[in-house]
């Protein structure tokens, strides 16, 4: 999805929970085409920089997500979140090596 299909998609979506607050069907139906026609995929998926936090990782984690499936959620390719539960030492079984008691309060642990 192109950069500019990513800015009307994000807008589309917000218009769509507004017509859900007013019980506008008719209006949700016409953005849901909308939304439709924008996401058209190319036979070549283009990925995205990875913007996630450690926190936002977790949370994710915690909701059941696997982490294909946060890749695929975050328009990245699975080995760019590998790099960065590496960067970040984020290990199997949620131990994170390296940081003291007080750093992992902080950080939500």
């Amino acid at each position: 999805m192109t950069p500019e299909n990513k800015v009307k998609r994000k807008e589309i979506i917000k218009r769509i929970g507004e017509a859900e607050d007013a019980h506008e069907v008719t209006t949700i139906v016409q953005l849901g085409r909308q939304l439709a026609e924008l996401e058209t995929f190319n036979e070549r998926k283009v990925y995205t920089v990875l913007d996630l936090t450690v926190q936002e990782y977790w949370s994710y984690r915690q909701d059941g997500f696997l982490d294909e499936q946060i890749a695929d959620i975050c328009d990245v390719h699975p080995s760019t979140l590998k790099n960065l539960k590496k960067k970040n030492r984020i290990m199997p079984g949620k131990f994170v090596v390296g940081h003291c008691p007080r750093e992992m309060k902080a950080l939500g642990y």
